[in-house]
C-alpha cells in the first residue's frame, strides 16, 4: 500500500464581499475567505457575507508532521 505525499484538511469557512460608499453608490472593494468572525472594514466599507462552504487546505505529509509535533496537544 502506499503512502499520499499531501495530507487535505477541511474546514468551512464563509466568503465575504466588502463594499465602500461612494458618491456614485457601493462599489465592491474585495472578496475575503473567512474562517470565522467577520472581516475588518475601514470607515465606510461594509461586510456582507455571500457564500458558506468548505475551504480544503493542502499542505505535503512532512510539513503536517512538523506542525503537530509543535503542537501542545500532541506530545511525542
Amino acid at each position: 500500500m502506499r503512502r499520499r505525499d499531501n495530507i487535505e484538511i477541511k474546514q468551512r469557512a464563509k466568503l465575504w464581499a466588502i463594499y465602500e460608499t461612494t458618491n456614485e453608490g457601493v462599489e465592491l472593494v474585495s472578496k475575503e475567505v473567512i474562517l470565522s468572525g467577520k472581516p475588518k472594514c475601514v470607515g465606510g466599507q461594509v461586510a456582507i457575507p455571500i457564500a458558506k462552504g468548505y475551504v480544503v487546505f493542502s499542505m505535503t505529509y512532512t510539513d503536517f508532521v512538523k506542525n503537530a509535533i509543535k503542537s501542545e496537544f500532541i506530545k511525542e
